[in-house]
C-alpha cells in the first residue's frame, strides 16, 4: 500500500492472500503424498510441520533482506508519537471497528471450517483419512481460481463490494448444502463446498486484508491493520473451538446452518461499517486527518467515494490548529 499509487494499491495488496492460497494447496499435498507413499501418521504430521517451519524461516529471511519501508512511512514514523497515534486511531474509530469486526467474522468462519475440512469431508462422504486428505487437497485447489482472480476482481468492483459478494455467495452455498444435505452425492457436496472456498478467496479473504491496508493514513495504517488482524485471529480461536464443538454435538449439517447465520451477520457488518471507497478517496485520505471524527465519518462514508475533497480543508483555522503542514 505504501509503495503503490492509489490506482494500483488494492491490486498489489491482493496478491498477498493469493500467495497464501498457493501455500494452502501445498499443505494438504504434502500430507496426501506422505500417506500415499505409506508413511505413518506420526511421520506425516512431523514432516508436514517441519517443512512448514523451514518455509516460514525462509520467508522471514526474505522479508528482512528484500522489503524496505517506504519514504512516506519513514516520514510519518519520524513525526509519530503515542499521543498523536492514539488521537488518530480514535478519529478513525468507525472504519477501525468496521475492519476489525469484518475480519473477526471472516476468520471465525474461515479458520473454523478450514481446520475441520478433513473431518467435515470424512463425516459427510464416509471416507477414510487418506481419502479425506485428498478431499482437502481438492478443496484447496478449488479455492485457487478465486484467489488468482481476486487481484483483478477486487479493484474492478471495489473492496467493499467484493467482500459483500463473497460473503453472500458463501452463505447461499451453505444454505444449499444444509437444505439438500441428506440427498447430496459425495461429488456434489465436494463441488459445492469447493465453490464456497472460491467465493471466500475472491471476496472476504482478500478484501478483509486489503481494506485496512488502504483506508487509514500512513501514520496509523500499520497499527490499524494490526488491530484488525488481531481481531481476526480472535475470531479464528472462537471459530476453531466453536466449529469443532458444533460438529461433534449437532453434526455437519446444522453446524453449517449456524455458520451460514454468522456469514449473514458478516454481510450486515460489512454493509453498515465498511465504507465504499476508491482511488479518488485515497488521494484525499491524508488530508482527512485535519478534521474531527464526525466530519471524517461523514466524508469517508459519503462524498469521499465520489472523489470530493475533505471539506474541512476549507477552514483555515482548522489547518493552522492541527499543526500539520500542507506543503
Amino acid at each position: 500500500a505504501e509503495h503503490s499509487n492509489p490506482e494500483h494499491g488494492s491490486q498489489n495488496l491482493s496478491f498477498a492472500p493469493a500467495m497464501m492460497t498457493l501455500g494452502g494447496v501445498l499443505s494438504p499435498l504434502v500430507v496426501y503424498s506422505c500417506l500415499v507413499a505409506g508413511a505413518s501418521y506420526n511421520y506425516t504430521w512431523r514432516f508436514a510441520f517441519g517443512l512448514g517451519a523451514l518455509i516460514s524461516m525462509f520467508s522471514l529471511v526474505l522479508r528482512a533482506v528484500t522489503l524496505k519501508d517506504s519514504d512516506r512511512f519513514q516520514t510519518a514514523k519520524a513525526e509519530r508519537s503515542i499521543k498523536r497515534s492514539s488521537k488518530l486511531l480514535w478519529k478513525f474509530r468507525k472504519p477501525l471497528v468496521g475492519t476489525a469486526g469484518a475480519w473477526f467474522f471472516y476468520d471465525l468462519v474461515d479458520y473454523g471450517l478450514g481446520l475441520y475440512s478433513a473431518k467435515i469431508s470424512a463425516q459427510t462422504t464416509g471416507s477414510g483419512v487418506q481419502a479425506a486428505s485428498l478431499d482437502t487437497l481438492i478443496f484447496a485447489i478449488m479455492a485457487l481460481p478465486g484467489s488468482l482472480a481476486a487481484p483483478w476482481f477486487v479493484p474492478y468492483v471495489g473492496p467493499k463490494n467484493a467482500c459483500l459478494t463473497g460473503f453472500t455467495c458463501m452463505a447461499s452455498l451453505y444454505l444449499v448444502i444444509v437444505m439438500f444435505y441428506n440427498v447430496l452425492p459425495s461429488w456434489l457436496f465436494i463441488t459445492l463446498y469447493g465453490l464456497q472456498l472460491t467465493s471466500d478467496e475472491i471476496g472476504p479473504s482478500t478484501a478483509t486484508f486489503v481494506i485496512p491496508g488502504q483506508i487509514f493514513p500512513t501514520s496509523i495504517r500499520a497499527t490499524a491493520h494490526g488491530i484488525s488482524a488481531a481481531c481476526g485471529k480472535l475470531g479464528a480461536v472462537v471459530g476453531i473451538y466453536g466449529v469443532g464443538f458444533l460438529t461433534d454435538s449437532i453434526g455437519v449439517r446444522w453446524m453449517l446452518l449456524v455458520v451460514s447465520g454468522l456469514t449473514a451477520a458478516a454481510i450486515l457488518w460489512t454493509y453498515f461499517w465498511i465504507p465504499h471507497y476508491n482511488c479518488r478517496t485515497l488521494k484525499h485520505l491524508e488530508e482527512a486527518m485535519l478534521g474531527g471524527a464526525r466530519d471524517l465519518a461523514a466524508w469517508l462514508y459519503g462524498g469521499g467515494a465520489r472523489g470530493e475533497p475533505f471539506h474541512s480543508l476549507a477552514t483555515p483555522g482548522l489547518v493552522r490548529s492541527s499543526g500539520i503542514s500542507m506543503s
